[in-house]
């Protein structure tokens, strides 16, 4: 079944909506698993497109500092464009946690960052965001792809 949000949001309403003293609908536990696949799914898109996003980062060599913050202000156009800097940030300092042996220091590099608890990807605040901030990832990587092809054509 192809719907809108719009769509779903009236269906679920009239799908759920009870008298008093009756139980709900049956389809209510099925839109609720619906809802519950759908923002996993969405959730492990984005972490997939971040961890891969960041790998081309670090192996991409950027000529002038220039270059790489216009690259980094794409980014930073998308609707609350600094979460997913914020979500590099975390990816990229946990990715730190795992070399380092005294994680008396990573810790305390996290707490000093604010970074700790910022990779909540899940957050309801953050679910209307979702599709624009894969969206914007998806236009980071195909601007990282085609200056990697390009510098490896020249």
């Amino acid at each position: 079944m192809k719907a809108d949000d719009q769509e779903l949001k009236e269906a679920t309403t009239r799908l759920t909506r009870r008298s008093r003293g009756q139980e709900p609908k049956k389809l209510t536990e099925e839109i609720t698993t619906k809802r519950k696949n759908t923002r996993t799914r969405r959730r492990t898109r984005y972490e997939n497109k971040l961890e891969e996003y960041i790998d081309l980062l670090f192996t991409t060599s950027w000529s002038s500092l220039k270059e790489f913050e216009q690259h980094h202000n794409e980014i930073l156009k998308a609707d609350l464009g600094h979460i997913i800097v914020n979500d590099i940030g975390a990816s990229f300092l946990r990715r730190i946690r795992e070399a380092f042996a005294d994680q008396d220091q990573v810790a305390g590099m996290l707490f000093c960052s604010g970074l700790e608890d910022a990779h909540n990807i899940d957050n309801p605040r953050r679910r209307p965001l979702m599709r624009a901030h894969i969206s914007a990832l998806d236009a980071a990587l195909e601007r990282l792809r085609a200056k990697i092809h390009n510098d490896n054509v020249h």
